[in-house]
């Protein structure tokens, strides 16, 4: 490795560190984000048609998460 490689090797590591510690907020953003979710309770002969009701009733839960999803995606 030559005097000149190395400027270059250090912009590549700097930016690999910057690139993983954005992988590690957004997953801690997320993670976060879906601890808002609610998982309905059912009753133990509950059919897959009750737990479809159940989950329609919190659609701006999920909706929210998607959009949140987005944005810091996005961003």
């Amino acid at each position: 490795m030559t005097e000149e490689d190395e400027p270059i090797r250090r912009h590549r590591y700097g930016l690999d560190r910057t690139t993983a510690i954005s992988d590690g907020i957004f997953a801690f953003a997320v993670t976060l984000l879906v601890l808002d979710l609610i998982v309905p309770t059912l009753s133990p002969g509950a059919s897959s048609i009750d737990l479809w009701n159940a989950l329609s009733g919190e659609y701006i839960s999920f909706l929210s998460y998607i959009f949140s999803f987005l944005i810091a995606g996005i961003w």
